[in-house]
């Protein structure tokens, strides 16, 4: 059986994000507050450093139970349970009936496939796409009947809470990684502290160095893809940029001009707060990140601790554009541990780090299966 499609603009009602200009700085606030501003880098990995204070409109707070949608850059994300003061690149979408259109089955809607090339080919502009909200509305969705709507919804959120879940231990085992790390590298806490001596708070064995010490930094040509590019490339290997996972391309990209990567890394990015990725296997990057491996016994799993625990405002340039340059970066000033302690720290986290992988990798069969499933049950192929 197949559902009738009608406009989504006849069931929806959107509500724009504020526009951050000389008549709204009055809501910014200096100090963290419990509005943080939902931009759509800071939706992706969870890292708020821009707060609202609360004298802002009730009409740009979203709720956890609102659908916030990205129409202007990257456009066609798909948010929600937010809370915070939603930005000028999105919009926030919600049902004018739920006996008609049930708002948890509109969450799925709006990441059907067919719906994002459809909301991509409607958006205007090259270098900034913008999807209008009357374009957004003449978009048309199939409409199942009430019942079906909520079968659908069922068999779908089985996915998302097996995902979710899955987050929450991945969450939890890096905290325990961190943990051990900060006992040992800056509590200085480490097997055998008790009788090492500390000379100007350096433990014996141990120097003051930089960065360029430990690691090795992949410098080799990247360049961006525009949303186009990813778009007809799109393939299974991530592509990482100033905010962290951009999207996914394939293999056959590669023709010289971008590097596709073989070996793991970590991928530290070119922010203020940089966004860090602990990555395995092949991805791509473009120029807004760095790629960094470690020399010797310094492995990925303790860079990828070390930067989750160092302040980079030191090496950051630039305040319109916040950016890390290789030389900066390199020549960070860090505490070098002696060799024995870092492979002892290795061999405390490894495991650790076996089961985060395991789990994203479940994650990545969870989602796929999801977003095959999800426009057989919205086009009503599958019988449910």
């Amino acid at each position: 059986m197949t559902w009738e499609k009608f406009e989504i603009g006849n069931f929806v009602e959107l509500r724009q994000g504020l526009a951050i200009n000389k008549s709204t700085q009055k809501y910014l606030s200096n100090e963290v507050t419990y509005l943080p501003l939902l931009r759509i880098g800071d939706m992706k990995d969870g890292n708020f450093n821009v707060f609202i204070n609360d004298s802002v409109p009730e009409k740009f707070i979203a709720k956890e139970s609102d659908i916030i949608y990205t129409r202007t850059g990257k456009v066609g994300l798909v948010f929600r349970k937010q809370y915070g003061v939603i930005h000028n690149n999105c919009f926030t979408v919600s049902s004018k009936d739920e006996s008609i259109l049930i708002q948890e089955f509109l969450y799925y809607v709006l990441q059907e496939k067919s719906f994002y090339e459809e909301a991509l080919s409607r958006a205007t502009g090259a270098a900034q796409p913008d999807l209008p909200h009357g374009a957004f509305s003449s978009i048309e969705i199939f409409l199942p009947p009430i019942d079906k709507q909520k079968n659908i919804v069922e068999i779908l959120n089985a996915y998302n809470d097996l995902i979710e879940n899955n987050q929450k231990q991945i969450k939890l085992l890096e905290e325990a990684a961190q943990r051990l790390y900060k006992e040992w590298f800056v509590d200085l806490h480490f097997p055998g502290y008790e009788t090492t001596p500390i000379i100007d708070g350096v433990p014996e064995g141990w120097k003051m160095g930089k960065l360029e010490e430990i690691i090795i930094y992949h410098d080799k040509r990247r360049k961006p893809l525009s949303s186009l590019e990813r778009d007809t490339f799109k393939g299974e290997y991530r592509y990482f940029g100033a905010a962290g996972i951009l999207d996914y391309v394939a293999d056959y990209l590669f023709d010289g001009t971008y590097l596709l990567f073989g070996e793991d890394g970590t991928v530290i990015t070119d922010q203020q707060t940089p966004v860090l990725q602990y990555v395995t296997g092949k991805f791509w990057v473009n120029n807004h990140a760095h790629v960094l491996t470690g020399k010797s016994y310094y492995t990925t799993e303790y860079l990828y601790m070390m930067f989750k625990n160092m302040k980079v405002s030191d090496i950051v340039t630039g305040v319109a554009q916040p950016k890390i340059s290789q030389a900066r970066l390199s020549g960070k000033k860090i505490l070098i541990p002696k060799a024995k302690i870092v492979i002892a720290f290795q061999e405390k986290v490894e495991n650790i780090f076996k089961c985060i992988l395991n789990l994203e990798k479940k994650n990545e069969f969870a989602k796929e299966a999801r977003d095959r499933l999800i426009p057989k049950l919205m086009s009503g192929e599958l019988e449910v």
